[in-house]
């Protein structure tokens, strides 16, 4: 063992430095389970989960993309609201859930295969 080493090892520093690199390891572990959740999340993120549809994050990449088309195309955003309100106090909590998820597969049935439904309510 070199002068130096003698040193460093009696100082404590060879031990410190191991636990540096190890931390160092955890921390890239850490990282790249991070990166594989976000990754399998990501779809949760613009799926709305009681229809399947993009939510309000979805619509909004989906009108993103609409409006940067080119050559630019005519694009039209219809808003239909029933309040969950309204909702819930003529049928109930479970109810009001599938009438959203019926509604959501009934308007989808009747679009062109081009056009885009979105469920952007709370």
């Amino acid at each position: 063992m070199g002068h130096a080493l003698r040193i460093a090892a009696a100082a404590g520093l060879i031990t410190a430095s191991a636990a540096v690199g190890r931390l160092l390891t955890e921390r890239r572990k850490l990282r790249s389970e991070i990166a594989q959740l976000r990754q399998r999340c990501r779809p949760n993120l613009v799926i709305d989960p009681l229809t399947g549809l993009p939510n309000r994050a979805g619509f909004g990449n989906l009108l993103g993309e609409a409006l940067q088309q080119r050559p630019p195309t005519p694009t039209t955003v219809v808003v239909l609201r029933p309040t969950r309100t309204q909702l819930l106090d003529n049928l109930g909590s479970q109810d009001s859930d599938s009438a959203v998820a019926e509604l959501a597969v009934r308007i989808s049935s009747c679009l062109r295969p081009d056009y885009r439904l979105a469920r952007t309510a709370e």
